[in-house]
């Protein structure tokens, strides 16, 4: 007999916060930077926010062309997505030299969104536990 909780399908309500993390000018830099160099600092930069998002609870839901969308779904989702915004911005300000070095121009976030969600649905075969 299957238990009755592995044959449930479909989505169910939760509390959360969803960040936005994004890196100004992305595409002009990629297509103009040197590319050994480029994905060096670029993974440099998704190693730092993976870090940190996963220090404060939250899941990276996905990266695309330089910006980052995490989930946090932890009891205090709202503090955590904040303090993980909050050290992101002060990472960036230690990671600011290594991207001058490389002849970048200086870092700039685009966007930091933390969003914090009353009710939002999430798949019951990849729920968000912490």
């Amino acid at each position: 007999m299957i238990p009755k909780d592995l044959t449930t399908v479909g989505m169910k309500l939760r509390n959360m916060s969803v960040m936005f993390c994004g890196i100004a000018d992305f595409t002009e830099i990629a297509e103009t930077a040197d590319l050994v160099v480029f994905l060096s600092i670029v993974t440099e930069y998704f190693e730092r926010v993976c870090k940190i998002v996963e220090v404060h609870y939250g899941v990276i839901d996905k990266i695309i062309e330089g910006s980052v969308m995490v989930l946090f779904g932890a009891e205090n989702h709202q503090v955590c997505a904040c303090h993980a915004a909050l050290e992101i911005l002060e990472s960036l300000r230690e990671f600011e030299k290594r991207w001058e070095e490389c002849n970048f121009s200086k870092p700039q976030v685009n966007t930091i969104l933390v969003s914090i969600v009353e009710k939002c649905f999430v798949d019951a075969w990849n729920p968000i536990t912490v």
